[in-house]
């Protein structure tokens, strides 16, 4: 049996978030996106929040990983 599966890890914060996207298959990881959600220091924290909770929105719904792991 081989396992299909798509994985998003994501190194939080405020300021930057950082991510991930792996497709496990078989044996195998292959990179299918990484980069960064950077949020401007001058914006409030509501606004910051919400351009961080639209990328990441974005990042799932294009994806759908099955698993996801955050840094501590």
């Amino acid at each position: 049996m081989i396992i299909n599966m798509i994985i998003l890890g994501i190194d939080p914060g405020i300021a930057i978030v950082g991510y991930g996207v792996l497709k496990y298959t078989g044996n195998k990881f292959s990179v299918l996106d990484y980069g960064a959600i950077t949020t401007s220091s001058k914006s409030p924290i509501p606004q910051r929040l919400k351009l961080l909770f639209d990328g990441l929105s974005h990042i799932i719904n294009t994806y759908q990983p099955e698993v996801m792991a955050v840094e501590e």
